[in-house]
């Protein structure tokens, strides 16, 4: 599944050429409130396997098919987790303290969301769907670490305090597709299955040890503390299976 847009695809061709067009239950606009949760079925970055959201969704149903928009909210948390500061690049004839040493980071995913659907009324309240999603890929790493060393060329013996800190976003537009099935319940009500390819693209702060400017305990300014600093980029797809309630007003 390493591709979802392949696989998704070719299917939502076959729903849009192949099937024929279902009588809809009701013709025009209506309005849909969904709440979803998902889970990943790989995790990675940090983040955790599941996902949270919600959306406002616009409708229009013809004789051939349901046509919507949506604008949601979807988030991703990740749990707190501790980096190893030694294997990160470092300067040259420095000496690392790992008893003065120590970097906490913890990562999350976030953002609006919107999405373009279109749904086919298979009979007997069942219905298939799908789309992409756009949005809610805003990959957030914060940062609270130190690395302490001694740099005996410059300082001798003492103890360098070489801090660094902050809160690093990447935001994408990261088009998402998915595609599902839907089944009422009742008038107003209904289940959905999706198959999600949720892609984002993850931030990882990268310190090069050996920067510090301050001897004996001191700290210098937390942040991109100088230009040998830096971000590895990674881009994702990963599926995630999402189930829905929808309410129709």
């Amino acid at each position: 599944m390493k591709n979802l847009i392949s696989i998704c695809s070719p299917a939502l061709m076959l729903v849009a050429l192949g099937m024929p067009a279902f009588a809809q239950e009701q013709s025009g606009i209506d309005l849909q409130f969904r709440a979803r949760t998902g889970y990943g079925m790989d995790s990675k970055d940090n983040l955790t396997h599941r996902t949270i959201g919600m959306g406002l969704e616009l409708g229009y149903t013809t004789s051939i098919g349901r046509f919507a928009a949506e604008l949601g909210f979807q988030y991703k948390p990740g749990d707190q987790y501790v980096h190893d500061w030694s294997s990160a690049p470092k300067l040259d004839g420095i000496e690392l303290r790992p008893e003065l040493s120590g970097d906490n980071r913890q990562t999350s995913l976030q953002g609006l969301t919107f999405r373009a659907t279109y749904e086919y009324n298979l009979g007997n309240a069942s219905i298939i769907r799908g789309g992409v999603q756009v949005g809610g890929a805003k990959f957030r790493q914060d940062v609270r670490a130190n690395v302490g060393y001694r740099n005996p060329s410059v300082y001798g013996t003492a103890n360098i305090t070489d801090a660094y800190a902050g809160n690093f976003t990447q935001s994408e537009l990261a088009p998402s597709p998915f595609i599902g099935f839907g089944y009422r319940i009742g008038r107003n009500s209904a289940f959905e299955v999706n198959l999600l390819g949720l892609s984002y693209k993850a931030i990882d702060y990268v310190h090069v040890a050996g920067t510090g400017t301050t001897a004996n305990g001191g700290t210098n300014n937390p942040g991109f503390n100088n230009s040998l600093d830096y971000f590895e980029e990674n881009s994702r797809m990963i599926p995630h299976i999402e189930i829905a309630y929808v309410f129709r007003f």
